[in-house]
């Protein structure tokens, strides 16, 4: 804003209080001037000086923009190194394209923002996804083990019967004889 009120100032000494508006003529107005025997007529070399200063206005002026419009685009590339370095956000190039060259630096702060914010939300989705499926598989597993312990209790179990009843008569009767 700075700038524009430089250009501004330029523009009121260039023109003086009447602006682009002011009439070039070769008649004198004699409301206008103090001295009304003063010749007032522009001249040639006059109306030239004129067009040289409002060139030179005009050409500060654009470059008054020019200097805001690179201040502009390093303010946005800090800040998509900012978010692009310590915060691990990137953009595609397409993406990265946009942004910068139509919008302002807070739009970019916003963009890069809520890009951040969305990468954050994949991460707590997938943490929450990975969590689920560790639980689901731990069960599942759990399950898997407590099946196979009965089993091989059940067979033990069998085995044992077995032995005792097929076995155990016979050392029974060895013992005996």
């Amino acid at each position: 804003m700075a700038d524009d009120q430089q250009g501004q100032n330029l523009r009121a000494k260039m023109y003086g209080t009447m602006g682009r508006k002011q009439m070039i003529t070769n008649m004198t107005n004699f409301r206008d001037i103090d001295n009304p025997f003063a010749d007032n007529s522009l001249t040639l070399q006059s109306l030239k000086k004129e067009k040289h200063q409002a060139w030179k206005v005009r050409k500060e002026e654009k470059t008054l923009k020019l200097k805001y419009q690179i201040a502009d685009m390093e303010k946005k590339l800090n800040i998509y190194r900012k978010y692009k370095g310590d915060l691990g956000v990137s953009l595609t190039k397409k993406e990265r394209n946009k942004v910068l060259n139509h919008y302002n630096s807070t739009g970019v702060e916003f963009l890069m923002g809520r890009k951040m914010f969305t990468i954050r939300q994949m991460e707590a989705a997938v943490r929450i996804q990975s969590w689920w499926r560790r639980r689901k598989f731990r069960t599942w597993f759990n399950l898997i083990l407590s099946m196979r312990s009965l089993a091989a209790m059940r067979i033990q179990k069998t085995w044992r019967t077995f032995q005792h009843l097929k076995v155990w008569p016979k050392m029974v009767k060895a013992l005996k004889d």
